[in-house]
């Protein structure tokens, strides 16, 4: 019976005043395979295979950095979202100019008011725009549906609880550390601003970007 080998490891402080480890190069030295077992010749083979070809812990930091990099300049959605806001009138009788726009335009959130509700237009809308998300709601008149198209590299997702609303869009935008709020409204020029429910969105989440077609008055 062999007995158990039991190695203790006495508790090392850093010293941060130590020059860095740098392994001084030395001649190549042959391990003869004559003597070793089929099981130790594998973990020879495992171990060379780990050494030179496992990226080093510096290259995966880097990668990693390249990639964190990335990544803030694509969701940086607070600092830098380009948008495309217009009032369109009609999706239908205006959809390959709008194309051509989008084509010379380099932008990340599509807003569209007025597109009065065509499903042949929405679907080749978005079968163009394959590389972006739509989200419509309809009006309770022709001229009052909304449209929101947001890249596929921004998380996004509705905010069910402003689905039953017409003329409406609500959007979280993001992720929850910095998460804002979209929102396109199209408001008839024969009503009054709906307040209330604009409110309702901003006490949700000050920090909101509210866009859409207002008709807003002013006595003056």
């Amino acid at each position: 019976m062999h007995h158990p080998i039991v190695i203790s490891f006495k508790q090392q402080v850093m010293n941060p005043n130590l020059n860095i480890f740098t392994p001084i190069p030395k001649d190549s030295q042959m391990i003869p395979m004559t003597n070793l077992s089929k099981n130790q010749i594998k973990i020879l083979q495992d171990l060379r295979s780990e050494w030179t070809t496992v990226s080093t812990l510096d290259n995966m930091l880097k990668k990693w950095d390249i990639r964190r990099q990335q990544t803030i300049g694509i969701l940086n959605v607070i600092n830098d979202l380009p948008f495309l806001l217009l009032n369109i009138s009609s999706l239908k009788l205006h959809l390959y100019d709008l194309l051509e726009l989008l084509n010379s335009l380099h932008v990340y959130v599509i807003a569209l008011n007025g597109t009065r509700h065509d499903n042949d237009a929405l679907k080749y809308f978005s079968m163009h725009l394959k590389k972006f998300q739509v989200f419509y709601q309809k009006g309770w008149i022709a001229i009052g549906d909304v449209l929101i198209a947001t890249h596929c590299s921004i998380p996004v997702q509705g905010v069910t609880s402003f689905n039953n609303n017409c003329n409406l869009i609500v959007l979280d935008l993001g992720n929850s550390s910095n998460q804002i709020q979209l929102t396109t409204c199209y408001s008839p020029p024969n009503e009054n601003l709906p307040l209330i429910l604009l409110n309702d969105i901003l006490r949700r989440n000050s920090n909101t970007i509210l866009l859409g077609d207002l008709n807003a008055k002013h006595d003056s």
